[in-house]
């Protein structure tokens, strides 16, 4: 992790943060609807921005079973359910946030479920927020149970962040290296490695 910077890592995964948006909704498109069968809701007239297809631009979005299904230059209002106006606003896929708390009553943070209405963040990175000792019941009370997606980096020392304000590297022996590689190796569904061209599917 030499020279792995925050800056890095958002900018070598520039391409996952539109995957996790509009571009999933590309397979809703051929979802068994007819050409002018309504939408549950047309967003209208936003600045869209999807970098996995170098798209910037003025574009309506229509949106059914909470899935998207089509992103054209105009949708008729009529064709929308519900229509919310977007013009002068930004459209983008759900962001990522690669260094945020969110363990369930860990005292420095909020649930992610909490956060997306302020923040736009759909994808969250628990920063150490749990080590060993913990990291089953975070994954059992915190990302099992939250609407919004959790990754995370598991926290070196057993006790993560758990013994905030007391500083978990207090006692050394809180260190468990091989307990911390066999959790890695168990949860790579959960569990991201920090690596210098690190990104959400290494």
């Amino acid at each position: 992790m030499e020279d792995l910077t925050r800056r890095s890592l958002l900018c070598s995964a520039g391409a996952a943060v539109a995957a996790a948006g509009l571009v999933e909704g590309a397979a809703a498109r051929t979802a068994p609807f007819g050409p002018d069968d309504p939408f549950d809701l047309v967003v209208r007239g936003g600045e869209v921005l999807d970098p996995s297809q170098n798209l910037k631009g003025r574009r309506d979005i229509g949106i059914r079973n909470a899935l998207i299904a089509a992103v054209e230059p105009e949708i008729a209002a009529s064709r929308g359910t519900q229509t919310l106006d977007a013009a002068g606003q930004l459209v983008l896929p759900g962001l990522i946030d690669f260094h945020a708390h969110v363990l369930p009553g860990g005292g420095i943070g909020l649930s992610g479920d909490e956060l997306v209405p302020f923040t736009g963040t759909t994808t969250y990175v628990s920063a150490g927020d749990a080590g060993v000792g913990s990291f089953s019941a975070f994954k059992h009370f915190g990302i099992a149970q939250s609407r919004t997606r959790i990754l995370a980096f598991l926290h070196i020392s057993s006790i993560g962040l758990s013994g905030f304000p007391v500083g978990e590297m207090l006692n050394i022996d809180h260190a468990r290296v091989d307990a911390a590689a066999k959790m890695l190796a168990e949860n790579p569904e959960v569990l991201r490695r920090c690596a210098k061209k690190a990104s959400l599917d290494t």
